[in-house]
């Protein structure tokens, strides 16, 4: 069955060299208003709107929106792209360890897709109670 999801406001990250480049996805579709993170004190994740000119190297390496830009409140997001080293059937998902996006996720309801590279798929992935699932249905690779 596919579910067609109706996004206005869409939440993407800025990959790391080693994960799949998602900015030509920002151009996809010009009615869509499109953000970024932004890591901040407390290990929490900012999210802002993505403008190529306004985008600087943050914490860990990762591009970010700069500091001049008014953050969304994540409620208002519709739908989160998630980075993932690897997923499975079940929609866990094995990031960097940090927990940025489980404490996002954990106040948020909108639909998630977990991305990673195609051989990142695995049968099970081990969680912790902290761990936060992203759709399953919705997780995919990037090619």
């Amino acid at each position: 069955m596919i579910r067609k999801i109706q996004a206005k406001r869409v939440l993407l990250f800025l990959g790391l060299p080693d994960e799949p480049n998602l900015r030509p996805l920002f151009r996809l579709e010009p009615s869509v208003r499109f953000f970024a993170p932004r890591i901040r004190k407390g290990k929490r994740l900012e999210v802002l709107p993505y403008l190529p000119h306004r985008i600087r190297r943050g914490p860990y390496g990762i591009d970010e929106p700069t500091d001049s830009l008014q953050h969304l409140n994540p409620q208002k997001l519709d739908l989160i792209l998630v980075p993932a080293l690897a997923l499975d059937p079940q929609g866990n998902r094995l990031g960097y360890g940090g927990g940025y996006y489980d404490r996002l996720l954990s106040k948020l309801n909108c639909p998630r897709f977990g991305i990673a590279w195609p051989g990142h798929i695995c049968q099970k992935i081990p969680v912790k109670q902290h761990d936060i699932t992203v759709n399953p249905a919705l997780s995919l690779a990037i090619c």
